[in-house]
């Protein structure tokens, strides 16, 4: 699995979308389709890093439950939200090598060959009051992402 490097432009982000799931399509015979799903995985960490320690090895039962639910569902294209940010694809690759690509529970490994990971925007300042409470809005870091992993 190939991941991509985690800081491009929010332009380069769709564009990147746009033309995997192109190429997709146009991959595909009228026989063929392809299966997409998304995934809110909650696999976020309260710090940096925590998702990566949690990955290292096979034992994490959230992991383990998510890997098992896309075994069963075994999409050609997957999109993990709520996915700790890591500049370098750490947490994508160890959740690819340990979790998606062994067995949990007797299903079927799956392997998928790219993925791309970027940051999204998740607690940026709004400067807006939206809950009407009296304080801005938005206080938190672009520590999650969003992941897209494909066959």
């Amino acid at each position: 699995m190939t991941p991509s490097p985690g800081h491009p432009s929010r332009a380069w982000n769709w564009a990147a979308l746009l033309l995997l799931a192109g190429s997709l399509v146009l991959g595909c015979s009228r026989d063929q389709s392809i299966t997409i799903a998304t995934f809110n995985a909650s696999l976020n960490r309260d710090r940096a890093g925590g998702l990566i320690e949690d990955l290292r090895g096979p034992d994490n039962a959230q992991a383990r439950a998510v890997a098992e639910i896309v075994q069963i569902v075994r999409p050609d294209v997957l999109l993990l939200n709520e996915f700790d940010h890591d500049h370098d694809g750490e947490a994508v690759r160890l959740f690819h090598r340990n979790y998606l690509a062994v067995s949990q529970n007797g299903r079927p490994p799956i392997a998928y060959r790219y993925a791309y990971h970027a940051p999204v925007n998740t607690g940026v300042a709004s400067g807006l009051d939206l809950d009407n409470d009296g304080y801005l809005d938005g206080q938190l870091s672009l520590k999650n992402a969003t992941v897209v992993i494909t066959l």
